[in-house]
């Protein structure tokens, strides 16, 4: 089984969704970064007993499926918002039909919602994306620290639509898929959420 880097942080990746670009599909070979029985893994305070896979490949589609146990309200209410992907008892949440496609070019959303381009590869430091997000980084040397040891990354940063979260940062690696999340929230406090994807 593999895991997947982020914890598809799903909300965190679910909320990087919702305020990704909608722009043309990627290209590319598919990656084995989604493979059927990636295992999402998760250093993210508040959001714990994360137990989400990709449950099924389609067309080269992942779909990622599974549970965890959210006790941030902010999370709580961003799954809230989105009943249609998760579902909300009390504290433990089921997520479900959240679906991305990881190729050699970049990562493309395809969950229904704001479906588009998440990150392409070749980006180059202030390339615009759609909602006022851009590239502010494109790493030359292994900068990032992830894990055991430093890796390049892209990092995109904007304003993000999700109520209660005001901006959103993240980066993401050319063979690792999306390796971190930080959002900044309406109240002015940040979370940094790292992700795996094994």
């Amino acid at each position: 089984m593999k895991k997947i880097f982020i914890a598809l942080t799903i909300i965190a990746a679910f909320a990087g969704v919702v305020c990704c670009e909608k722009e043309s599909h990627i290209g590319g070979e598919i990656s084995n970064i989604g493979s059927k029985g990636t295992i999402v893994e998760c250093d993210w305070e508040g959001v714990s007993d994360v137990d989400i896979s990709v449950v099924s490949v389609e067309d080269g589609v992942s779909e990622f499926a599974g549970t965890m146990t959210v006790t941030d309200e902010r999370y709580l209410n961003i799954c809230k918002n989105h009943p249609q992907y998760f579902e909300v008892n009390g504290n433990s949440v089921r997520m479900h039909d959240v679906k991305f496609k990881f190729t050699t070019e970049g990562i493309e959303n395809q969950t229904g919602i704001l479906d588009g381009v998440v990150v392409r590869y070749d980006a180059q430091e202030g390339d615009k994306l759609a909602g006022g997000r851009k590239v502010t980084h494109v790493s030359t040397d292994n900068d990032f620290q992830w894990v055991f040891g430093k890796i390049k990354v892209i990092e995109i940063s904007g304003k993000c639509s999700e109520k209660g979260v005001k901006n959103i940062k993240y980066w993401s690696n050319h063979r690792f898929g999306p390796v971190a999340f930080e959002f900044e929230f309406d109240d002015g406090t940040t979370d940094k959420v790292s992700i795996r994807l094994n």
